[in-house]
């Protein structure tokens, strides 16, 4: 089993990825915020270290710097 290393990242320094084809609909989006509000957000981020781009994560993250 590989570990992967956990850090710790501000979200401004998290850029969204220009190739992401990802999609998410108006009512998923509400639902997806209402559940970081009263949870917090559960999912992993996973970015690129060379280049600064979210490779998993978007959606989140793109929620959590609207909140």
């Amino acid at each position: 089993m590989i570990e992967l290393p956990i850090i710790k990242k501000k979200l401004k320094d998290l850029k969204p990825a220009p190739y992401n084809p990802r999609f998410i609909t108006n009512f998923k989006k509400r639902e997806l915020k209402e559940s970081i509000e009263k949870f917090g957000y559960a999912g992993i981020i996973i970015w690129n270290k060379r280049s600064g781009n979210i490779i998993s994560g978007h959606r989140g993250v793109e929620i959590m710097k609207e909140i």
